[in-house]
């Protein structure tokens, strides 16, 4: 399927799809999303996989779930104005969470991970060629939750994920998703994404109980940084959800001031032992996290929200600076532009 479009831009796709409104001082009004052209009119996303669409070599790469459970991935050329869709897996089911999230490796081939949602099944698909989605390998079925290191009574189910490729690092791969006992895992891939490492989990809070869900939100510069900001769980479940965060660099997390606090083979992360950016226990004001990012001096951002009540959601903003973290009240998001210092 071919079509032009008149007006398409990595904006199109923020402004259209995500629940954020983008306000800034000073600046015109957002545009109501009736105004910007659609990719497709039937094509769901979800909160916690991404990136969902990615910029590269002046190609915009997005995905999404259709009505039918077609996983689907689209293509569009900036020089030619053109643009184009795959359905990856058809059928697969009909759920947002099962949109692909997606990775342009660093020699052009297109990765796509997506799985159902909370089932057993994870897949990649990579593209033939570089920076063309119109011929793909067959389907690879990950196996990444078959670790006996923990518990056989842990659940072992995939939902959301998160690769990131640092170039400083090799080129290695990091994927990142919901597995093992509900928790964020980790593998990583050393060629490309053919052969992965076991899964491992990650973040497990301290007074964890089985299956609890810490939601994690992940940005990374793809050089030598994965940032992560995550929560104790679903706000429905944690009347004192707090917001955390934790830096990955060179074989280790770190603190947003550069400090230490565990390697790779000293997982997982108990939220107590990372910056607690906002901490719910001390207000009894529940958060949920919203999105995190790096400015342009490498500090994170971190976008959430303070839930006094199921319908009042207030918007904060918190930026690391090296030396503690500032915040913002305004209910102003600043959609990962540097934050007001």
């Amino acid at each position: 399927m071919k079509q032009t479009m008149t007006v398409m831009t990595f904006l199109l796709l923020i402004a259209a799809l995500l629940p954020l409104a983008c306000v800034q001082p000073n600046h015109p009004a957002p545009r109501p999303t009736s105004q910007w052209q659609s990719l497709s009119d039937d094509g769901a996303w979800c909160w916690y996989s991404d990136p969902r669409a990615v910029y590269h070599d002046d190609k915009t790469f997005a995905a999404w779930v259709s009505s039918k459970g077609d996983v689907t991935v689209s293509e569009y050329d900036h020089r030619k104005n053109d643009f184009d869709s795959f359905v990856l897996h058809a059928n697969l089911e009909i759920d947002d969470h099962d949109v692909p999230s997606i990775l342009v490796r660093n020699d052009g081939h297109i990765l796509a991970f997506y799985s159902r949602h909370s089932k057993d099944d994870y897949y990649l698909r990579i593209s033939q060629k570089p920076g063309d989605i119109s011929t793909w390998q067959p389907v690879k079925r990950l196996y990444l939750n078959d670790n006996d290191e923990y518990p056989d009574d842990f659940r072992r189910t995939y939902c959301y994920s998160n690769p990131y490729q640092l170039s400083e690092e090799n080129g290695r791969i990091f994927l990142f998703w919901r597995g093992i006992d509900h928790k964020p895992n980790y593998s990583i891939s050393d060629d490309g994404g053919q052969t992965w490492s076991k899964g491992r989990i990650v973040i497990s809070p301290g007074d964890t109980y089985k299956n609890q869900r810490p939601y994690v939100k992940y940005a990374s510069n793809n050089k030598n940084r994965i940032h992560l900001a995550f929560t104790d769980g679903h706000p429905r479940n944690e009347p004192t959800n707090g917001i955390y965060y934790v830096c990955y660099r060179d074989g280790a997390f770190y603190h947003a001031d550069g400090s230490k606090i565990k390697t790779l083979d000293e997982i997982p992360l108990d939220s107590r032992e990372v910056d607690i950016v906002y901490d719910a226990r001390s207000t009894q004001v529940r958060a949920w996290i919203w999105d995190v990012a790096e400015d342009d001096k490498g500090y994170p951002v971190i976008v959430y929200t303070r839930l006094p009540a199921d319908t009042d959601h207030r918007p904060r903003e918190g930026a690391g600076t090296g030396h503690g973290w500032s915040r913002s009240v305004s209910g102003a998001i600043r959609c990962g532009h540097p934050p007001a210092r």
